[in-house]
């Protein structure tokens, strides 16, 4: 089997001056895993460009996998694998990466929790790779949130591709910062981050395989 997967991960913001989850993307960008090539993309920390981004890329590279990563709000050593994304109706007043500020954007007016179509097998499979990866139902209420439920949404169920999100750790060097925000002390050196989305990657092409 080959297919494509597309593998997102967002700019650095706020505090921080590194974002591992677009690192890991770029990493990866190029590569290929068990016969399926990556599109590593780094979105944008812009409330009114980044879904457009995120939906064009999907166009144009028509994946069979489409997996966003972000940073962990959470402040956890692992991986978190998002099951669930909760409704998301707009964002209020807020600064953009140029610093200009913008009313409310509405994102997504749909009430329903949209669940990941593959969810029982992932959860299956996060317990055979605890504890680098457990399963969470919080992905954050904001941009992550807001990619996932395009993926799960825009896949239809995972007929058009099959859709995820992984939330990555801070990186130590990220501690220290995090306390502008949200104090963290926990963390996981890239290098694992990198292996860990790579092993990732290959159940999920597993899974996508097990369903053709």
């Amino acid at each position: 089997m080959s297919g494509t997967i597309l593998l997102t991960g967002f700019d650095k913001f706020g505090p921080y001056d590194r974002n591992p989850a677009a690192e890991i993307a770029e990493a990866l960008d190029g590569q290929t895993i068990g016969g399926y090539s990556i599109r590593g993309i780094r979105l944008p920390i812009n409330f009114r460009t980044f879904r457009e981004e995120l939906h064009d890329h999907l166009t144009e590279i028509n994946p069979s996998i489409a997996l966003g990563l972000g940073m962990d709000f959470k402040d956890v050593p692992h991986l978190s694998v998002e099951m669930e994304a909760r409704p998301i109706a707009r964002y209020g007043t807020f600064q953009d990466e140029e610093g200009s500020s913008a009313g409310t954007v509405t994102l997504d007016s749909n009430p329903a929790v949209l669940i990941i179509p593959n969810r029982e097998q992932l959860e299956h499979a996060i317990q055979a790779m605890s504890p680098y990866f457990i399963a969470s139902t919080n992905a954050g209420g904001h941009m992550c949130e807001t990619v996932l439920r395009d993926l799960i949404t825009l896949s239809e169920g995972g007929k058009q591709f099959l859709p995820g999100f992984v939330h990555v750790p801070h990186l130590e060097e990220q501690l220290e910062q995090s306390a502008a925000l949200d104090p963290h002390v926990h963390s996981m050196p890239f290098d694992e981050q990198l292996r860990r989305v790579q092993q990732y990657l290959e159940v999920v092409i597993a899974m996508c395989e097990a369903s053709e």
